[in-house]
């Protein structure tokens, strides 16, 4: 059994007619698209989807999804996405694709928004093995990594390469640096020293945003609210 269909399947569920729909990335959102499709042509389903990662947009180009742009939107009625980790308050944690800063707009818009994925993904803790990841305009990198240190005597912050080496930007321009901690330290406190940093303009850590979770598990769907 592939969990990550069953989420799709369950979160597909929520979406109603004549509604704004935002998705993340990954395979459950690809899943999640896929099955949409089938919705759209057998309930004549009238929606409009944007979303924060271009590999989603592609999937949806792929299956005839209606498109809208975020810009064009002023809410969203669901925005569903992935994460590493979510703890007991549904507090996130995203650290893989780097595009947080645009997710998070998409949660802050969104009526309700949805985290999925597999029993994994909850935890009392979040776990060192990923790292908090910030957003941070290129002229402050210095300035940014050596307050992070000042602040997490244990941090170390990397700044994230590209696959020629280089320093990975976002769309925006923006460097992506992973602090990598040897105990994950308090999400809520850490979120916020990050983000007074002079320079940085998001963390990876979704604070107080999603209001609930549909995780898949071997014996069904178990769904959290906040």
């Amino acid at each position: 059994m592939d969990l990550r269909k069953l989420a799709a399947a369950e979160a597909v569920n929520y979406i109603k007619n004549n509604t704004v729909v935002g998705f993340g990335g990954g395979a459950t959102i690809a899943y999640a698209i896929e099955l949409l499709s089938d919705r759209i042509k057998n309930e004549s389903l009238k929606i409009q989807v944007c979303t924060s990662s271009a590999a989603t947009k592609d999937v949806c180009i792929k299956y005839n999804i209606p498109l809208t742009e975020l810009s064009d939107q002023t809410t969203l009625d669901l925005y569903f996405d992935g994460c590493d980790q979510f703890d007991y308050q549904l507090n996130a944690l995203k650290s893989g694709a780097g595009i947080h800063t645009t997710e998070k707009i998409f949660a802050s818009l969104a009526t309700e928004f949805i985290l999925l994925g597999d029993t994994n993904k909850r935890t009392q803790m979040f776990d060192a093995k990923y790292p908090i990841v910030v957003d941070v305009l290129p002229e402050a990198v210095s300035l940014a990594t050596n307050k992070i240190k000042e602040l997490f005597p244990n941090a170390n912050p990397e700044i994230r390469k590209s696959a020629d080496g280089n320093s990975a930007f976002t769309e925006n321009g923006h460097v992506l640096v992973d602090v990598w901690f040897k105990v994950f330290p308090e999400p809520v406190s850490s979120h916020q020293q990050l983000k007074n940093i002079t320079g940085v303009v998001e963390t990876s850590l979704f604070i107080d945003l999603a209001l609930k979770a549909i995780i898949a598990t071997q014996d069904g769907i178990e769904t959290y609210i906040k």
